[in-house]
């Protein structure tokens, strides 16, 4: 290999092969923005690139500072051998490789405008306006603002408008997100692996008891949130197991070592030789490596390493259970003294003299009352508006004479004309 010290290339195209380039290559004139760089293989760049567009013709290849390019930044599909990126990569246009014959690692965040990955692992995060991934891993997450396309890939989460899926995803936290209800074909699957015992699977020891993989289901795992303001209104679909993780905490799951070993994945090499996972059953130190981790995850993908799967569908009593030692007496003891409790609230509740809220003028700050109303009644601007087409109207009812004197307070101080009228 030979070593490039200095560079002083004054054409357009920069070729490497069988190069080291001990330094950056950056423009140091107008002329050189538009510069092209091809690496054919077996080069190694140890500082930083800026190029118009970047190709990657071959591995084995390597560059150790950030690269940033203005057109697009190109792994041959034709290529094979280990492509590596130690820092983060970024594009004003594209990021593409859809080859499957080499080994393609980035040891940080990838940002672009559209980013397309094949067999690909990804230590950090995606973000982009458009990313299509089949058979990656991506510990971090991945965040596009327009589409996400996955196949058959390991993520750690997702967040997008329009999400597609196809043959397995694998989350390796608790939730994703969506706009729209995500696009599936049949026959798709998606595992969650925040239960799953990925320190022991990684040192080749078993599996603890009540850890494992949950299957998810997209009907029954999603929870809709309405997000509101004076503008607009969408709605923000979360795919989730946390429930099911928050139960699971009562136990010990610190021994999984699931959030090292994901954190792991983007330490650099001379900071990894200091950690290590502990011993395997053998008794032997299980080291962390970078190409160990990267192999770890795909062999998961690949079904060469199997994680045995945990019930989605556990009762949280089946875990709290065994936390409850009161003995029988004790939980008569408690029943009764709540009822005793709920009987005296109830008796102050009777001596509160409930009242109902009328709106009858909405006043010249219209904005201002829509917005008191939401907050007090806790609704959205829909509603919000659908109940004031109705004015004169009762916008507060069966609540007590002192909130009604509060809020009434409010109102008129924001110009509306409101009256407190008693519901006996």
């Amino acid at each position: 290999m030979e070593e490039l010290k200095e560079l002083r290339f004054n054409e357009n195209n920069v070729q490497l092969k069988d190069n080291l380039v001990k330094g950056s290559i950056l423009p140091e004139k107008i002329a050189e923005l538009g510069r092209t760089i091809t690496v054919q293989g077996n080069s190694v760049i140890e500082g930083a690139v800026y190029a118009h567009k970047l190709e990657i013709q071959q591995g084995d290849s390597e560059i150790r500072g950030a690269v940033f390019t203005q057109l697009e930044m190109y792994v041959n599909s034709e290529a094979k051998g280990n492509i590596s990126f130690k820092k983060s990569v970024g594009s004003a246009n594209s990021i593409v490789s859809r080859s499957l014959n080499c080994n393609l690692m980035f040891y940080s965040d990838i940002n672009a405008k559209s980013v397309t990955l094949y067999n690909a692992f990804v230590a950090g995060s995606i973000y982009a306006d458009d990313i299509i991934l089949q058979n990656c891993v991506v510990i971090g997450g991945v965040f596009a603002t327009q589409n996400i396309d996955v196949t058959n890939s390991i993520v750690g989460t997702f967040n997008s408008p329009s999400v597609k899926a196809a043959q397995q995803v694998w989350l390796l936290l608790p939730s994703a997100f969506s706009i729209e209800k995500i696009i599936t074909i049949p026959g798709t699957k998606f595992y969650n692996l925040s239960l799953a015992d990925l320190g022991s699977l990684y040192k080749g020891c078993k599996q603890s008891l009540n850890s494992g993989k949950i299957e998810m289901n997209l009907d029954t795992d999603e929870v809709k949130t309405t997000l509101t303001s004076e503008e607009m209104q969408k709605t923000l679909r979360s795919y989730t197991v946390v429930g099911k993780v928050l139960a699971a905490d009562l136990l010990d799951i610190d021994k999984f070592q699931n959030h090292f070993l994901l954190t792991a994945a983007s330490l650099g090499s001379q900071l990894l030789k200091n950690y290590d996972l502990g011993v395997n059953e053998k008794g032997e130190t299980v080291t962390l490596t970078f190409d160990k981790i990267r192999n770890f995850f795909f062999d998961i993908l690949h079904g060469k390493i199997e994680v045995q799967e945990i019930n989605g569908k556990f009762d949280i009593s089946d875990i709290t259970g065994k936390f409850n030692t009161q003995d029988e007496g004790n939980k008569q003891y408690n029943q009764f003294s709540n009822q005793q409790k709920q009987s005296k609230k109830n008796a102050e509740f009777s001596e509160i003299k409930l009242v109902n809220l009328k709106l009858n003028n909405i006043g010249p700050k219209r904005q201002i009352i829509v917005r008191l109303i939401r907050d007090f009644k806790k609704i959205d601007v829909v509603k919000t508006m659908k109940l004031l087409e109705s004015i004169p109207v009762n916008i507060a009812e069966n609540i007590s004479d002192e909130e009604a004197k509060n809020f009434a307070k409010e109102l008129r101080d924001a110009g509306a004309t409101v009256e407190i009228v008693s519901n006996t």
